[in-house]
């Protein structure tokens, strides 16, 4: 009866370290590529709001019915409480980088951070 042995080959060994180095590089890229954001994008069913992230500010807002309070510190912004039953939103803790966000969907709420003179649109054609 002929078994099968497990042998790595060279070739095993070169395809397995392009995986983690091409995982490591997306990694990096996403995590330390992105610029830090200069205002943060409050949005809800009802109303946008844009708060520059340079001013220190804390509130509390209601959305569909729950509760939530916003902070805005040393260039950061984070949900602080919220009444919604998983606290996600809280759980996401600060968010600084352009592009991060933190969302309640039971408030249907959103936070995103931005920088100075980007649009919503994605990209544009033509």
């Amino acid at each position: 009866m002929n078994r099968l042995k497990n042998k790595f080959c060279l070739g095993d060994l070169v395809a397995a370290a392009l995986v983690l180095l091409l995982g490591f590089s997306v990694f990096a890229v996403s995590y330390f590529g992105k610029s830090e954001g200069d205002v943060c994008v409050l949005r809800t069913p009802d109303t946008r709001t844009v708060l520059p992230l340079s001013e220190d500010t804390e509130f509390d807002i209601t959305s569909n019915g729950i509760d939530l309070h916003i902070v805005v510190e040393n260039g950061k912004a984070r949900v602080e409480s919220s009444d919604c039953p998983d606290k996600i939103c809280v759980h996401r803790g600060e968010i600084s980088k352009s592009g991060q966000s933190a969302v309640c969907v039971p408030a249907r709420l959103s936070l995103v951070i931005e920088s100075e003179g980007e649009s919503d649109a994605d990209f544009i054609i033509g």
